[in-house]
C-alpha cells in the first residue's frame, strides 16, 4: 500500500509538470484561474497521497516493536484500548462537530473565520 501511494504520488507530480509545461498562457489572459485551480487540484490530491503514506509508514512502525519487551507493552495496551479508543473517537467527533456548528451559527454572521 505504501508503495501504491508512492507510485500515485510520483504520477500525479509528472501530470502536474506536463500540465504546466503543455499550458503556457500569454500574459495578458483570463485563464490564469482555471490553470492554477487545476495544479491546485493536483497538489491538493498529491498531499492527499502523501499524509495517507505517512499514516501507513506510522501504522507499520509499530510492528516493529515486537522484538523490544518494553515497547511491545505498549502495543498491546494499545491492542487492548483499541474498541474503547474508536468509541471515544466516535463521541469525540461529534462533540467536537457540534461545538464546530454552534459556533458557526453564534458567531458565523459577526466574525469573519466562522462564516464559510
Amino acid at each position: 500500500a505504501n508503495y501504491a501511494c508512492f507510485v500515485i504520488f510520483i504520477i500525479l507530480r509528472i501530470f502536474l509538470i506536463i500540465k504546466i509545461y503543455n499550458n503556457p498562457v500569454p500574459v495578458p489572459t483570463n485563464e490564469y484561474r482555471k490553470i492554477f485551480e487545476e495544479c491546485a487540484a493536483l497538489t491538493d490530491t498529491q498531499v492527499s497521497f502523501s499524509f495517507v503514506n505517512v499514516l501507513l509508514c506510522t501504522v507499520r512502525f509499530f510492528k516493529f516493536y515486537e522484538f523490544q519487551p518494553r515497547l511491545r507493552i505498549v502495543n498491546k495496551t494499545l491492542g487492548a484500548a483499541t474498541v474503547h479508543l474508536f468509541h471515544f473517537c466516535i463521541i469525540f467527533f461529534v462533540f467536537f462537530v457540534g461545538f464546530a456548528v454552534l459556533g458557526n451559527i453564534i458567531f458565523g454572521a459577526q466574525v469573519r473565520d466562522f462564516c464559510s
